[in-house]
């Protein structure tokens, strides 16, 4: 007879600091910040 036995540990991140990105469009020089509600 077999018996097989297994455990599995898993634990997410913190969630870190976030990003600050903008959007790169043609013909706008500096681009716009994304926009959201972080959520």
């Amino acid at each position: 007879m077999f018996l097989d036995s297994v455990t599995i540990y898993c634990k997410g991140g913190d969630g870190g600091n976030g990003v600050i990105a903008f959007r790169r469009e043609f013909k706008v020089a500096k681009g716009s910040p994304f926009v959201g509600d972080g959520g």
